[in-house]
């Protein structure tokens, strides 16, 4: 249902006081971005939220800035959600700083966005430096091999993340190689999604050979886009 900013501010006020509410999913509720600003200003006060959800809300890299100084602050949150929020690479960048050194947060997605290779390079070295987060979903951002090798390096030195999501980019052969070479000798990923990307045949027997030499993966979404 549409709340609009009128109805979002409204909610952060209440947020500002209620200290029993672990979960908020706002989808599709035409906040944008004044909303969006609204509603992490009615978080600064709440130590109860464990989990928040602002998807197909449009709020852009202005709204998502509003979350990003809220993590510096907040101490309950530990799942965020941002789908279909036209997040650029400037606000994953922005969202980066924070998580470098956030140790509350242990989901974090950002699927159907705009993050593109350098959006995916930024939150992939904040996460070579972060011990807390297990699942990172960034399907649907225009990844190709650049930002899919930020990743490989990336789960080279994170021993944390169980879950990895990219699925429907453009990552092709170079950037599945990287992927699956790094996840050979990675201990903590289990769950793996790069359905609907352009690795082909050659990236899906990369595939077969990393299930081979890593017990530790046990659910893998793969399929191919055609070229």
């Amino acid at each position: 249902n549409p709340l609009e900013q009128q109805g979002a501010e409204a909610l952060a006020t209440a947020l500002q006081v209620n200290n029993q509410l672990e979960t908020l999913n706002l989808w599709q509720t035409k906040i944008g971005t004044d909303g969006a600003k609204a509603i992490a200003a009615g978080l600064q006060m709440n130590n109860s939220l464990r989990e928040l959800a602002i998807g197909c809300n449009y709020m852009g890299d202005n709204g998502l800035e509003s979350f990003v100084n809220l993590l510096k602050t907040n101490s309950s949150l530990e799942s965020l959600s941002f789908p279909i929020s036209d997040i650029t690479a400037s606000g994953a960048q922005s969202l980066a700083s924070v998580v470098k050194a956030n140790q509350n947060l242990s989901t974090l997605s950002l699927m159907n966005n705009e993050l593109g290779d350098q959006g995916v390079e930024y939150i992939a070295e904040a996460l070579s430096m972060n011990n807390k987060v297990t699942e990172i979903e960034m399907g649907g951002n225009k990844i190709g091999c650049r930002g899919a090798m930020a990743v490989a390096e990336m789960l080279r030195v994170n021993q944390k993340i169980s879950k990895l999501g990219l699925w429907a980019n453009d990552i092709a052969f170079d950037g599945a190689e990287a992927l699956f070479r790094a996840l050979e000798m990675n201990p903590s990923v289990t769950t793996i999604n790069f359905a609907n990307n352009k690795m082909g045949d050659k990236g899906a027997n990369l595939l077969v050979e990393l299930l081979k030499t890593n017990p530790r993966i046990q659910d893998v979404q793969f399929y191919s886009k055609s070229h």
